[in-house]
């Protein structure tokens, strides 16, 4: 079979479903054909694994996902965590921070597979996760209950530039991996923890080839994963600065993305 031995990883949000969080027909379509032909499918997305179960309506998912923007390998099937890096309560020192420079921040923090959220930001963009059971509000997010997987700030867009300049400026700056998923979004991670290195551990848990893994993303939360892979992708909708950083573009994920890329695979699988 043509693709035998390869495995497709693609992120969610902006890649494989398009603003009405469907996967659309011809990406369908083509993620079974490259499933017949031997190939295999998975995710990894900044989503907890409730919300990624309900891809599973949608397409087959063969392996493990990668959930909260690498922090975590989890199995939809089975419920099993097979791998995780958890934050350090230092953290919250970090959000404080912010805090105090941007009073109306919002902050998510992904627990225990929930989100829990202190101070909704009525003038930031929010996508569906707002509105489903896994969402807990609370009036101070330092007592969210342990472990936290990330912690996210979500500001309008055209404040983010001053979160990022105040992460920049703190102490513990090098003890967290920061990272911006999305024009409002930007993320605290274990600072071992990204999408390419929960790539390299699934690969390694799944007995996989590297060379042989086809990563497609759309943000800069996906470049490390993109840049690991055997062959990375990212959307024709990414920025440009992100997109210059890889070696191939896909189409929308309004329309045909990984569709795109099952077909530029098909040049170089023989």
């Amino acid at each position: 079979m043509k693709f035998e031995g390869y495995v497709l990883v693609s992120d969610i949000d902006g890649t494989l479903v398009n603003r009405r969080w469907e996967v659309t027909q011809e990406n369908r379509e083509a993620i079974a054909y490259f499933q017949r032909e031997g190939g295999k499918f998975t995710l990894a997305t900044g989503r907890i694994a409730g919300r990624v179960k309900q891809i599973q309506q949608q397409v087959q998912v063969d392996l493990p996902v990668i959930c909260y923007n690498g922090a975590c390998i989890y199995h939809l099937d089975t419920g099993e965590t097979h791998w995780q890096h958890l934050l350090d309560r230092t953290v919250t020192e970090v959000a404080d921070e912010v805090l105090e420079s941007l009073s109306d921040v919002s902050i998510q923090i992904y627990a225990n597979h929930h989100i829990y959220l202190y101070q909704q930001n009525p003038k930031a963009v929010y996508t569906t996760f707002l509105l489903d059971e896994h969402v807990i509000r609370v009036d101070d997010y330092k007592m969210t209950p342990e472990p936290w997987a990330k912690l996210m700030f979500i500001v309008q867009a055209d404040k983010m530039q001053q979160v990022r300049d105040c992460v920049g400026q703190s102490q513990l700056r090098g003890q967290f991996n920061f990272v911006q998923s999305a024009p409002e979004y930007y993320e605290v991670l274990h600072p071992l923890t990204s999408k390419g290195s929960a790539l390299e551990s699934l690969a390694a848990m799944m007995g996989l080839s590297m060379d042989k893994i086809i990563a497609v993303g759309d943000n800069e939360n996906d470049i490390d994963m993109v840049r690991k892979a055997g062959y990375g992708f990212l959307t024709s909708t990414a920025e440009p600065t992100y997109q210059k950083e890889v070696d191939f573009i896909c189409g929308s994920c309004e329309l045909d993305s990984i569709a795109t890329v099952i077909e530029k695979m098909e040049e170089f699988v023989l």
